[in-house]
């Protein structure tokens, strides 16, 4: 299965969040499991059909928040592939180490009940 996260710059919460789904992958003995991010800043016209179609592949994409969401709606993904994780872009993780600590945490807690699920 293909999962991609995707925040606005994929710098710090995208990252994070692969770096979190491949431990609950681990966690819960979950096999084939692919994760990727992408920062919708950098679509631009010359590579949105690459960039449409990469996501289109995947199984499920993780929006990290709302804004995320709406602009990939509008870069034509198909709404039902999009799983919002509503988590605002405040975690400036390269200025302020101990924020990733907190985005840890609360993507463990948005992803957790994902994988348990997979695992059922």
């Amino acid at each position: 299965m293909e999962y991609i996260f995707v925040c606005y710059a994929g710098v710090n919460r995208s990252p994070v969040a692969v770096d979190v789904a491949r431990t609950l992958a681990r966690k819960y003995n979950i096999k084939n499991f692919n994760a990727d991010f992408l920062g919708i800043a950098y679509v631009n016209y010359s590579n949105l059909d690459s960039f449409r179609k990469r996501l289109n592949m995947a199984d499920i994409i993780f929006a990290l928040d709302q804004e995320v969401s709406r602009d990939l709606i509008r870069n034509g993904i198909s709404p039902e592939k999009i799983c919002n994780l509503d988590i605002e872009d405040i975690y400036p993780i390269k200025g302020y180490p101990q924020l990733r600590n907190e985005l840890e945490r609360i993507l463990t807690l948005k992803l957790e009940p994902f994988f348990k699920k997979l695992k059922s």
